[in-house]
């Protein structure tokens, strides 16, 4: 897996576009049950879809960038919902 240092690509923030799509294309009541090694092959399932659009063939984005996107903010969500979740 890439390891990326910046949260831009081609002098673009990835960070709204890979937001946006999480929030339209994950189920969030799922991914809280979902064991957290599973979370690289949701981040690469949604990489290449998002890599599909038309918005990211326009703005050429990097398919291993975008995964390592994914799989830092899905865990990041995870994490979040289940921190609260076992705080209650």
């Amino acid at each position: 897996m890439a390891f990326v240092v910046e949260q831009e690509w081609n002098g673009v923030d990835l960070m709204p576009f890979v937001r946006e799509f999480i929030v339209e294309h994950v189920d969030f009541k799922a991914l809280v049950r979902m064991r957290t090694e599973r979370m690289t092959v949701l981040a690469k399932k949604l990489a290449y879809y998002h890599m599909n659009t038309p918005q990211a063939r326009e703005l050429r984005f990097n398919y291993a960038v975008m995964q390592w996107h994914y799989t830092q903010e899905l865990t990041k969500i995870h994490e979040r919902l289940t921190g609260a979740k076992e705080g209650e």
